[in-house]
């Protein structure tokens, strides 16, 4: 909704609805400059009564210490056009054509409601993100014209002519980029682009490529009504677009653009031609079936209150508590660091029972043949030199102090490669 405002989900307690509130950020409400645009886009909004825009509620300025200048709209259901196309992208598919004809007539017809009101507004900023598909709710989808931040008045005898470029480079008219007075058949040029886009999938190049190139089965008269909306030269667009709606509707109605390429998806409510001028028109609601659908606004939890304000606002937390949780986040960490840097204690004196676990543990030493599980008296080893009643090959252990204390004497085995290297060195005095 725009890079100025901030939007909230609200409930209104007089007419028992939810809306959606839009209030200026609040480092932005320096000078007035933005507060008195916002108020403009408010006012603009609600003089522009039309199915195919935004419906204004209500207008006015925040009670806290702030005082940001907010409008009321009503909540729109779905997605926007943008996301949709990104979508369809992302999977290698394009717009089934009959939609492409119902998205862009609905948008020409806003168009031409804000050119033809009394004043006249130019949009400035028409987009597909600024494009809207909606869903009321009865079952069949509408396409909205949102976001008229950018729109400023336009009288025929006043120069409208811009300091510097305002708007949206990639959908801008020649005119509009150079800075030059804008007119009405700026806003259709900024259409046909949106129209090539929604065809093609992607934006043309420069110069304008034929569309029957991305897209063989369009028929030709819709090639050259594009091109001739996206000609640098004004006297060559269509004369307003009440007008280039109406070319669309009578090429929507001829049967050729049913062909279809292998590209395009086809929805699960195919638009079907009945003939004559009951032609079925297809529910934009078939291009949202593929996908979950996405609210604009972040679902807020509603509470139903009787309360003095008419509109109960559930915002995010706000900048003041953020503060505190920063600050107490902070003492925490340093709390936290201080606690880990201190000196340590001396550390307390083992258990008698890990003591002798210790001594319980048998050796790991490779060299002795024998393991003990007593290690409070020496092992008495006969003596290479010394006669010995026992068998050569082994050693004699002196029995354990406490019998609860030893390993069985049954459980220690020799490995018998330590054996035999220990033998050999026993019985080598003898040999000599």
């Amino acid at each position: 909704m725009g890079g100025m405002g901030q939007v909230y989900e609200v409930f209104d307690s007089e007419l028992q609805r939810i809306c959606v509130l839009k209030s200026l950020h609040s480092y932005l409400n320096v000078g007035g400059a933005f507060a008195e645009q916002l108020t403009k886009e408010a006012q603009i909004l609600a003089q522009l009564s039309h199915p195919n825009i935004v419906n204004v509620f209500n207008i006015g300025i925040t009670e806290d210490k702030l005082s940001l200048p907010y409008y009321v709209m009503e909540k729109l259901q779905g997605q926007s056009l943008q996301k949709l196309l990104n979508q369809y992208t992302k999977e290698g598919k394009t717009l089934p054509l009959p939609y492409c004809y119902e998205i862009a007539i609905a948008l020409l017809e806003a168009l031409s409601k804000a050119h033809t009101h009394s004043p006249s507004f130019l949009h400035r900023d028409v987009k597909p993100s600024n494009i809207f598909i909606h869903d009321p709710g009865n079952g069949r989808g509408i396409t909205k014209l949102v976001d008229f931040g950018l729109a400023i008045p336009w009288q025929p005898s006043q120069s409208n002519s811009q300091s510097g470029f305002i708007g949206t480079y990639a959908y801008a008219s020649p005119e509009q980029k150079e800075g030059k007075p804008l007119t009405p058949l700026s806003d259709l040029y900024s259409a046909g682009l949106v129209l090539y886009e929604i065809i093609t999938g992607h934006l043309p190049s420069l110069p304008c490529s034929d569309l029957m190139d991305s897209r063989p089965s369009i028929p030709q008269e819709l090639d050259n009504l594009i091109h001739s909306a996206l000609h640098p030269d004004l006297e060559q667009r269509p004369k307003s677009a009440q007008a280039f709606a109406e070319a669309l509707r009578t090429l929507q109605k001829q049967k050729r653009y049913i062909a279809l390429d292998s590209k395009i998806f086809i929805p699960s409510e195919p638009h079907r031609e009945t003939g004559g001028e009951n032609n079925t028109l297809p529910n934009l609601l078939s291009l949202l079936h593929s996908s979950s659908r996405e609210q604009s606004f972040a679902p807020f939890p509603l509470q139903f209150k009787r309360e003095r304000k008419r509109f109960l606002i559930f915002p995010s937390v706000s900048h003041f508590w953020m503060g505190i949780a920063f600050f107490m986040m902070g003492i925490s960490i340093i709390t936290l660091a201080l606690f880990l840097i201190q000196p340590r204690g001396p550390s307390r004196p083992e258990p008698v029972g890990t003591s002798e676990q210790k001594e319980n543990t048998p050796p790991t030493s490779a060299s002795s043949p024998t393991l003990t599980t007593d290690t409070s008296k020496p092992v008495e080893r006969k003596g290479v030199d010394e006669p010995s009643n026992l068998p050569r090959s082994t050693l004699q252990i002196s029995p354990p102090p406490n019998k609860a204390h030893a390993r069985s004497p049954s459980k220690e085995r020799v490995k018998p490669s330590h054996s035999r290297k220990k033998r050999h060195k026993i019985e080598s005095p003898d040999l000599d």
